[in-house]
């Protein structure tokens, strides 16, 4: 019986490192292009968002959230902030073309939140 057990633990503990991410920052990556890349700074925003994507096509990147959106807020790598977009809704599309080449924040301010959702958007 005590065989069976350590085996049975030997075998979940080899499947969970096996079926593990190698790289922990994947779960917070929203969107991952080679024209550009938004993530979270924490997981448990996941649940603030519907979907997230680039569209090539558009050139653009789409946001869709749970609540609606009232301004997505534009940083800089310095922390200034460059923008501030009103929205009013739970979808919008914001153009590539707003940015140039580096790392920005985005910081999404949402109806009935009391706190601002950031993110972080490289483009390449």
């Amino acid at each position: 019986m005590k065989v069976l057990i350590l085996n049975t633990v030997l075998f979940l503990s080899a499947l969970s490192t096996v079926s593990a991410s190698s790289d922990p920052l994947d779960a917070l990556k929203l969107i991952s292009s080679a024209k550009v890349v938004v993530s979270l700074n924490d997981v448990g925003q996941l649940d603030m968002f519907k979907e997230a994507s680039f569209i090539q096509q558009a050139n653009a990147i789409k946001f869709e959230t749970k609540s609606k959106m009232k301004f997505i807020q534009v940083f800089d790598s310095s922390g200034t902030m460059i923008y501030q977009l009103p929205v009013r809704s739970t979808k919008v599309r914001v153009s590539k073309s707003l940015f140039s080449k580096g790392d920005y924040k985005l910081g999404f301010v949402l109806e009935n939140e009391n706190d601002i959702l950031f993110t972080n958007l490289t483009v390449n």
